[in-house]
């Protein structure tokens, strides 16, 4: 599957849950509780040893038409080691046009971090189509509708501090999906293995934001 395909599918998914630090026994169930929940596309982040082995298992269980991605990638190292593991997109904080240009040499789809329109232009000029709006909730939607005026080519996934109350605000003010960490899988409901709870929570979430203009 081409890059393009896998943007497509991102928009078509609406949602990017963001798994972070979670208990390795447990993120395939909570996985699979965010998937009957109606959630599509799934990035694990790099933060510990388990990232690699916790992705090759989602790749497993999960449905194929499932994207399954690798977040805070900082490293070529990283890069080598999310691919071969099964992610089928990755993203990172920052933007850094080297390891752009080494993820696209490999094939995959690479969402760069950016905050400013001097990052923004420089992920254009190393032919960035989507790039992670980070942290778009300390910026606010009003900054990202700013931003699509003179960057109106580019795609954005606000991330960080994005969630049921704002994601309508950002989807109108321009956003091309969302991605959402606690405020989509809230830890209580992970430390109480409260997997029913976690379908439920990711289906209101969805609606919530899906009940924007232009959404089905």
């Amino acid at each position: 599957m081409d890059a393009g395909s896998k943007m497509t599918r991102i928009r078509q998914a609406k949602i990017v849950a963001i798994l972070r630090r979670m208990p390795a026994e447990a993120v395939v169930s909570i996985a699979e509780a965010l998937v009957a929940g109606g959630i599509r596309a799934i990035e694990v982040t790099f933060g510990s040893e388990a990232t690699t082995d916790v992705l090759g298992r989602l790749r497993e269980r999960l449905p194929q038409d499932h994207l399954i991605g690798a977040g805070t990638v900082m490293t070529r190292e990283q890069v080598d080691q999310a691919i071969a593991a099964g992610a089928e997109f990755l993203l990172s904080p920052h933007f850094d046009p080297e390891l752009v240009d080494y993820a696209r040499d490999r094939g995959t789809l690479f969402v760069p971090g950016v905050a400013t329109p001097t990052e923004i232009a420089g992920a254009m000029a190393h032919g960035c189509a989507l790039v992670k709006l980070f942290p778009a909730g300390s910026w606010g939607s009003a900054y990202l509708k700013d931003l699509k005026g003179p960057f109106r080519e580019m795609e954005f996934l606000p991330t960080g501090g994005v969630g049921p109350a704002n994601g309508r605000a950002f989807f109108d003010a321009g956003a091309y999906a969302l991605g959402m960490g606690s405020l989509l899988v809230p830890h209580a409901l992970v430390q109480r293995r409260d997997f029913a709870g976690l379908t439920e929570h990711a289906a209101s979430v969805l609606q919530a934001v899906s009940n924007s203009s232009g959404l089905g």
